[in-house]
């Protein structure tokens, strides 16, 4: 999986800065924003209008996040999404309320949620299949498999990773033993991950292909980027 990028040019604004000042970790911060973008854009409102207009008619508002609710529940009805993301959903906009002093009739709300499952459908992929993942990636992707299967860091902890978070532990003379993973780097929730040889090989390569697409590569830069220029530059 990668790690994708998001306009967030929509969240801006007094309401959307109290939001973001309960939320101290970036890893939590990201998926409620994702969230908060999404209905946002359903709804055609910026947030200060949104909480604006929260505020002087909150019947009218709560009927919209409904209708909201409604419409997620007919997606995860079709498997596209999980009812836990309805859910979720729901969380981002309750806070960014919440946050701005906005009271909804929220129990009423809440019974139009589906009924999450208590339990995950979810595996551990077997080695047959992660190999075929990285058999099929290109040089970027075949990387970010290998760091997320073997550290089991979280998907948006990717997007703040940067080259200088990332170091090798050799013991032999040749190929590294394992990396090692600054995650959430000067986070209060910082910690260290480890990635295998496999990992770290693979993670080497993809960073000096883009040294050689004439990247300046510093401890500060990103150690995923979206995309670069394939094409050499001579």
């Amino acid at each position: 999986m990668s790690a994708k990028t998001v306009d967030r040019s929509i969240l801006q604004g007094e309401s959307i800065e109290l939001f973001r000042a309960v939320i101290k970790s970036p890893a939590t911060r990201d998926p409620y924003e994702r969230r908060l973008i999404q209905f946002l854009k359903i709804i055609k409102l910026a947030p200060d209008d949104f909480v604006t207009a929260a505020k002087k008619n909150s019947s009218s508002i709560e009927k919209q996040i409904i209708s909201f609710i409604s419409k997620q529940n007919s997606t995860a009805e079709k498997g596209e999404i999980t009812t836990a993301t309805v859910g979720n959903c729901l969380k981002a906009v309750r806070l960014l309320l919440e946050m701005n002093d906005v009271s909804l009739n929220w129990k009423k709300i809440r019974r139009v949620l589906p009924r999450a499952r208590r339990y995950a459908l979810d595996r551990i992929p077997t080695v047959e299949e992660i190999r075929e993942i990285v058999e099929a990636t290109d040089i970027r992707e075949r990387a970010l498999t290998l760091v997320f299967v073997s550290s089991g860091i979280r998907e948006g902890a990717i997007e703040h990773s940067r080259v200088g978070d990332y170091s090798t532990i050799e013991v032999g003379e040749q190929k590294p033993d394992a990396g090692r993973l600054i995650v959430y780097s000067g986070d209060p929730e910082q910690y260290t991950a480890f990635i295998s040889p496999e990992a770290c090989q693979a993670l080497d390569k993809y960073l000096d292909v883009r040294r050689e697409h004439g990247e300046q590569i510093t401890k500060a830069s990103p150690l995923f980027r979206d995309k670069f220029d394939p094409v050499k530059r001579l």
